[in-house]
C-alpha cells in the first residue's frame, strides 16, 4: 500500500536561506516532505545478483517479504544476514508537486548501498571510505521518473554483516531522517556549452568535462513574497569551501510566467574549471529592488556535484605494438602522460588540491598553486602546498595483473617527494627523500644531477578513486596516482627545497616472463628477503603475492592476528573473527560467551588460508606475522600487573596485557600457533615460521606476587617479609632488586621464545621464530626523528611566531644526533630506555641478545631505519643470534597532513633517492653485519625504485644463509664475504661508496678449491665472469654502481 500523501509545507523562514548543508536533516524553506520513516518491506539479497534485479521494479511483487522499520538496522531488528539486504517502500506523489525537484533522504547509510526509483538505478555509493560529507544520503531524483498522481517504488539495497565492521553494524536504513524532500527553491544547473541540457538538480549535474572547458549557469530559485519589485535585481558571488572567491558578479532577477523568481549566474570555462578541482561551492546572493529600500540575502551550498563520466571514461589504447626497453625486459607501453600540458588539453582526467584540515575525509578541492617549471633543461609540474593526480590507463586494464609505473623527475635540489597510488585495497602510498645535506646523519644522499624515473610495481585491484571517495570507481578504465607536494617550512620538511616536480608518467603491464630470477646457492641454507606491513591484511593474498614475486622477495609476512584480537585466520577461541568481504570492508564477529567462534564472512576462505594457497602456488616463503599480547581466554591471574602492582595497562587498542611468566600463557600462545601453522605445516612447505612483534606493548615485565615468588625461588633474591602487593612490586621494579629482576626476566622472556621455537621445530624441523620487540611506527633512538609527533607537534605549534626557532631545532636536533654514540645505542637497547618521549624508559624494550646466541631458531629484528644505524657495525652486530643478524626496516612515515587528500590516505614512506641509494640501509646491514634476513616493514606494502629492489634481491638471495668470512680490503667502502659449501664457494661483494667504480676483486688461494680450474659465475647476471690466476689468488674485474651488492659462484670445473 502507498504512503499516502503524509506530506506539509514547512514554514517559510523570515530570512530566505536555502542551505543544503552536508548533515542538514531540516528541510529548505518552502518544500515539501513526505515522511518515510515507518515500514518498509525487506528480504536479504539470498539470490543471484541478476535476480535479485528485478527486486528494484514497480511491479515486482513483494508481499511475502519481512517488515521492517526504519531508524534501526536490520540486525537490531533480528534479521542475521551477510551481504546485501533489499528495503521497498511505496508512495504517493501528488500532481501539486510537479516541477519541484524531488530529493530521496536516508541519513547515514553505514556501508554500500544503490538507489532505484520506479525501477531505475538513480544513486549509490560504494567501496570503503567514502568522502564523510557524502555519507548522509541524499539523492535527486529524475523528474523523468516520477509519476505524479500515482504510486511510485522506492528500493534500496544496502549493505550489512554477520557482525559488524568499521563503521558499526547499523545495517540498511539505519538513520533517522527519511523522507522524500520536494523544493521549489532547490538550486538546479545547467549546461550551456552544447544544446539539449535541461536543468537538474546538483547530484544529476555531471560537472566532469568542466575540465576541457564545459561551461553551464547556476539556477537559484526565491519565494515569490520576497521579491517585491519586479526591477529586482541579484549580487552574487560563488566561492570555495574555504572561502576562495570564484566568481562575482550581477544579474536581473527574472519573474514571468506565473514561475517562482529565479536568476541564473553564467559560468564561464575558467571558473567551471576552478569548480571542477574544488568539486564543490557556496553562493552567496543578495536581492534588491530598485530603489533599494529592502534586500534578501541567500546562501546555497552545492556539495553533491556529479563525477560519473569522469568515473567511466575509457580513453582509447593509441600505444599498441609499442614496447619499450627498460630495466625491466622488453615492456609494452600501456599509457603516458605528458605533465606539463595545459589540462584543458590532455584526455586524462586530472585533480589537484591543496592540503587543508578542513577538507580531512571530505570531498577535496582546497586551492593550490600549479607551475610548469624548466628545471635541467626540461618543464616538469609542480604544485604548491598540496597534490595533483592524474588518471592514467588506456584501452581496458586488467584487474589483479601487475602494471609498472615510472615517474619522470629532476635531482636537482634536495626534494621530498610522496606519491598516492590508488588501487582499491591495493593501495600504496611510497615516496622518495633526496640528500639533504653531505654530512646529514639522515640523508647524505649526493645529487645526480639529472632526470631520473622512480618506478613502483602496482598490483591492480577492481577500484580506484570516484566522486564518492577512495574506492569510487572501477579500475577498468584507469587508476589514479597523486602527487603530493608536503614542503611546507618552517615546520614540515624544512631542510629539504621542494617537493616533486614530474614531466612524465608511464604505464606498462608486467606479466610472469618479467619476475627476476633469483639464482639460489644450491641445497645451502637461504637468506630471507620479506615484506612485512603495518595495515590490516584486506589486499587479495594473491595480488601482494604477485607483487612480492615481481618485487624479489621470497618472503611475504601479513599480518593474520593484528593489534589485541583481531585474527584473520581460522576462528579460533579467544580471539574476535576478522575477515574481508565482497565489497571490500572488513568484517568482525565476536565469539558470545560459552559459544565457539564462526568465520566473519560465511562460506569465504580466511585471509591466512588464502596466503597459504598463493605462496604454495607461487613458491613464496609464507610467515605470518602475529601481535600476540594474551587471548581472552588467558585467566585474570595470567595477566601482568605493572610496578605500582595494579594492572598492566597497554598504551592502545587494549585493556589488559600477558604474563609470559604464567605458564597458562603459554598454553594459550600454542593453541593459537597449532591453529595458524601446526595444522598447516605438513601440507604447505613454504610455510616458514611465524613474524611474532610486539604490539600496544601487551608483553610487558609483570610484577605479581606470584611472579616475585618465582624470581625468588630461582635467584635466592628474598623480599623483605610483610609487604603488600604494591609494596612488592615496587621492590622489584624500581628497589634494591630491580636491576636483578629486569635480568630475570630477560632470561624468562628467552626461556618463553625458545619453548615457542621448539613448538614450531616440532610441527617441522625448520620452522622459524622472528621476533619485533617495539609498538612505535615510528622507531627512533635517542629523541624523535622529524615526522615523530612529540618532535613535530611542538614544531607545527611555533611555525607562524617563530618560524627562525622551529629551523634551529631541525638543525639542533642533527647536531645532538651526531654526538651519539655506538656506546649510547646499545646501552638504549640493553635498558630499554630508548631516549624516546612518548615511548618512556620501560625496561621490557630493552632487549639482550646474547641470551640467545645458543638459541636455535629464534631471530631478533634490529630496528634500522636510519642511516645512522644502518652503518653503525657495533649496533648491528649486537643484534647477532644463533641464526644470525636478522633485520627490520621499519619504515618512517611521515603523517604529516594526514587524511587531506582522500578518507583512507595515511602517510608516505619513504625510501632514499635515487635509485643508486634506494637500498642503502638493507646494503650496509649486509656489508657491516652480514645480514641474513632483511625485512621490510611498512604501513602499505609497496616500496619504490622496483629496479633496484630486484637487482638487490638477486644478489642478497644468491648468497647462502651460513656464516661468512669477511676478506682483508685497504678499500674501507669495499666488503668482500666468502661462504663455503660443499658444491661451490660463494662471494658477496659490496661497495659503499657514493659513486661508480671498477673494482678489482682478489679471492686468495686459501677461500678456493683445491684442485683445478674453476669457473666464475655473476649471480645477478647469470653470465660467466672472466678470471685470472695469480700468485695471490684468483682475480675478476666487476663495475659497480653505488651502493651496490654483488655475488658470485665459484665452482671447480673439470679437467678434461
Amino acid at each position: 500500500m502507498a504512503t499516502k500523501c503524509s506530506y506539509w509545507l514547512l514554514r517559510p523562514l523570515g530570512l530566505l536561506l536555502c542551505a543544503l548543508w552536508p548533515m542538514a536533516a531540516a528541510a529548505a524553506p518552502g518544500a515539501y516532505r513526505i515522511d518515510l520513516n515507518g515500514v518498509w518491506k525487506f528480504a536479504p539479497e539470498t539470490v543471484r545478483a541478476d535476480v535479485c534485479r528485478a527486486w528494484a521494479s514497480a511491479s515486482f511483487d513483494d508481499s511475502g517479504w519481512l517488515d521492517l522499520r526504519s531508524g534501526a538496522g536490520w540486525k537490531q531488528q533480528g534479521v542475521e544476514h551477510s551481504g546485501f539486504g533489499w528495503y521497498r517502500k511505496r508512495i504517493e506523489i501528488p500532481e501539486s508537486c510537479r516541477n519541484m525537484p524531488l530529493s530521496l533522504v536516508f541519513g547515514e547509510i553505514c556501508y554500500d548501498d544503490d538507489l532505484f526509483f520506479n525501477g531505475v538505478r538513480i544513486g549509490g555509493l560504494h567501496g570503503p571510505y567514502k568522502y564523510r560529507n557524502l555519507i548522509p544520503r541524499i539523492y535527486a531524483v529524475p523528474d523523468s521518473l516520477i509519476r505524479y498522481g500515482a504510486e511510485n517504488v522506492i528500493a534500496v539495497r544496502a549493505w550489512g554483516m554477520l557482525g559488524e565492521g568499521v563503521e558499526g553494524d547499523r545495517f540498511g536504513l539505519s538513520g533517522r531522517v527519511c523522507e522524500a524532500r520536494f523544493d521549489p527553491l532547490q538550486v538546479t544547473l545547467r549546461r550551456t556549452d552544447r544544446p539539449g541540457f535541461e536543468a537538474c538538480a546538483p547530484g544529476l549535474f555531471d560537472l566532469s568535462d568542466a575540465q576541457w572547458g564545459m561551461t553551464f549557469e547556476v539556477i537559484q530559485r526565491f519565494d515569490p513574497t520576497t521579491v517585491k519589485s519586479p526591477a529586482a535585481t541579484a549580487s552574487y558571488c560563488l566561492t570555495d569551501f574555504y572561502g576562495t572567491e570564484l566568481l562575482r558578479g550581477e544579474t536581473s532577477v527574472r519573474c514571468s510566467g506565473g514561475e517562482a523568481p529565479r536568476i541564473a549566474i553564467p559560468v564561464d570555462r575558467e571558473t567551471a574549471r576552478k569548480i571542477y578541482f574544488a568539486g564543490r561551492f557556496r553562493i552567496s546572493t543578495r536581492l534588491s529592488d530598485a530603489s533599494q529600500s529592502g534586500s534578501v540575502e541567500r546562501i546555497d551550498t552545492v556539495d553533491r556535484l556529479s563525477f560519473a563520466a569522469r568515473d567511466t571514461l575509457s580513453l582509447p589504447d593509441c600505444y599498441a605494438g609499442v614496447i619499450h626497453d627498460t630495466p625491466y625486459g622488453r615492456l609494452r607501453l600501456v599509457d603516458e602522460i605528458d605533465c606539463t600540458q595545459d589540462v584543458a588539453d590532455d584526455p586524462h582526467p586530472y585533480m589537484q588540491s591543496g592540503f587543508d584540515p578542513r577538507q580531512q575525509y571530505c570531498t577535496p578541492g582546497s586551492p593550490v598553486e600549479m607551475n610548469i617549471t624548466e628545471i635541467l633543461g626540461r618543464k616538469a609540474r609542480e604544485s604548491g602546498y598540496g597534490w595533483f593526480a592524474y588518471r592514467i590507463g588506456r584501452g581496458r586494464l586488467k584487474p589483479h595483473t601487475c602494471y609498472l609505473v615510472r615517474i619522470e623527475y629532476p635531482e636537482d635540489r634536495p626534494r621530498y617527494c610522496p606519491i598516492e597510488i590508488q588501487t582499491g585495497e591495493n593501495y600504496q602510498n611510497v615516496a622518495w627523500k633526496s640528500g639533504v645535506s653531505d654530512d646529514s646523519p639522515y640523508d647524505n644522499w649526493p645529487l645526480s644531477g639529472q632526470w631520473c624515473w622512480f618506478d613502483t610495481i602496482v598490483p591492480l585491484d577492481d577500484e580506484t578513486t570516484g566522486g564518492s571517495g577512495a574506492n569510487g570507481a572501477s579500475s577498468l578504465s584507469g587508476f589514479w596516482i597523486y602527487v603530493m607536494n608536503k614542503y611546507n617550512p618552517p615546520a614540515y620538511f624544512p631542510l629539504f627545497k621542494g617537493g616533486p616536480a614530474v614531466a612524465r608518467i608511464r604505464l606498462y603491464e608486467l606479466d610472469e616472463t618479467h619476475v627476476p630470477e633469483i639464482r639460489y646457492p644450491g641445497d645451502a641454507p637461504r637468506r630471507t628477503l620479506m615484506l612485512d606491513w603495518e595495515r590490516q591484511p584486506l589486499m587479495e593474498p594473491a595480488d601482494v603475492v604477485a607483487y612480492c614475486r615481481q618485487m624479489g622477495y621470497n618472503a611475504v609476512s601479513p599480518v593474520v592476528m593484528k593489534w589485541a584480537m583481531m585474527n584473520y585466520a581460522d576462528p579460533v577461541p579467544g580471539y574476535e573473527s576478522y575477515n574481508d568481504d565482497a565489497c571490500g570492508y572488513w568484517d568482525k564477529l565476536v565469539t558470545p560467551t560459552g559459544e565457539l567462534p564462526r568465520a566473519a564472512v560465511p562460506g569465504r576462505k580466511s585471509i591466512h588460508l588464502r596466503y597459504l594457497e598463493s605462496t604454495a602456488r607461487a613458491g613464496m616463503g609464507y610467515v605470518p606475522r602475529i601481535e600476540y599480547g594474551g587471548s581472552e581466554l588467558l585467566p585474570a591471574a595470567a595477566r601482568a600487573v605493572d610496578g605500582e602492582g595494579r594492572p598492566a595497562k597497554p598504551n592502545r587498542f587494549a585493556s589488559w596485557c600477558g604474563d609470559l611468566l604464567h605458564p597458562v600463557t603459554f598454553d594459550d600462545f600454542s593453541r593459537l600457533l597449532d591453529s595458524l601453522v601446526g595444522k598447516y605445516a605438513a601440507a604447505y612447505p613454504q610455510l616458514r615460521g611465524i613474524l611474532w612483534r610486539i604490539r600496544s606493548d601487551r608483553m610487558p615485565i609483570s610484577y605479581s606476587r606470584e611472579d616475585i615468588s618465582l624470581f625468588s625461588a630461582e635467584t635466592g633474591v628474598i623480599p623483605p617479609a610483610g609487604l603488600s602487593d604494591p609494596e612488592l612490586a615496587r621492590w622489584a621494579s624500581r628497589g634494591a632488586a630491580a636491576s636483578a629482576y629486569t635480568d630475570w626476566w630477560h632470561r624468562k622472556r628467552a626461556e618463553f621464545q625458545s619453548r615457542i621455537a621448539q613448538r614450531l621445530a616440532d610441527y617441522r624441523a625448520d620452522l622459524k621464530l622472528w621476533f619485533y620487540n617495539w609498538d612505535n611506527d615510528k622507531f627512533s633512538l635517542g629523541m624523535h626523528d622529524f615526522t615523530g609527533w612529540d618532535f613535530l607537534g611542538p614544531a607545527v605549534q611555533r611555525a607562524d611566531a617563530a618560524p627562525d626557532e622551529v629551523m634551529d631545532m631541525y638543525l639542533q636536533n642533527i647536531e645532538k644526533r651526531k654526538r651519539f654514540t655506538s656506546e649510547d645505542y646499545l646501552e638504549m637497547m640493553r635498558t630499554g630506555n630508548l631516549g624516546v618521549k612518548s615511548q618512556g624508559y620501560l625496561p621490557h624494550h630493552g632487549l639482550r641478545p646474547w641470551l640467545y646466541r645458543r638459541i636455535p631458531g629464534v631471530s631478533l629484528l634490529a630496528p634500522v631505519n636510519a642511516l645512522y644505524t644502518a652503518r653503525d657495525s657495533v649496533f648491528l652486530n649486537y643484534f647477532q643470534t644463533a641464526e644470525g643478524l636478522s633485520v627490520s626496516n621499519p619504515v618512517v612515515y611521515d603523517e604529516a597532513c594526514s587524511r587531506f587528500i582522500n578518507p583512507k590516505y595515511e602517510g608516505n614512506m619513504a625510501v632514499p633517492g635515487g635509485a643508486p641509494f634506494s637500498m642503502s640501509l638493507e646494503l650496509l646491514s649486509w656489508f657491516y653485519g652480514d645480514a641474513r634476513t632483511l625485512t621490510f616493514t611498512t604501513y602499505t606494502y609497496a616500496r619504490g625504485f622496483a629496479a633496484a629492489h630486484r637487482r638487490f634481491a638477486q644478489a642478497f638471495l644468491a648468497l647462502p644463509a651460513i656464516p661468512g668470512r669477511t676478506l682483508d680490503s685497504s678499500d674501507p667502502d669495499l666488503r668482500i664475504r666468502t661462504y663455503h659449501t660443499e658444491k661451490a664457494t660463494y662471494v658477496g661483494v659490496a661497495s659503499k661508496s657514493y659513486r661508480s667504480q671498477t673494482l678489482r676483486i682478489t679471492i686468495p688461494v686459501g677461500e678456493l678449491p683445491d684442485k683445478g680450474p674453476v669457473a666464475v659465475v655473476d649471480l645477478v647476471t647469470g653470465t660467466e665472469v672472466s678470471a685470472e690466476y695469480a700468485e695471490d689468488g684468483l682475480h675478476f674485474v666487476l663495475d659497480s654502481d653505488p651502493m651496490q651488492l654483488h655475488a658470485f659462484r665459484i665452482t671447480q670445473t673439470n679437467n678434461d
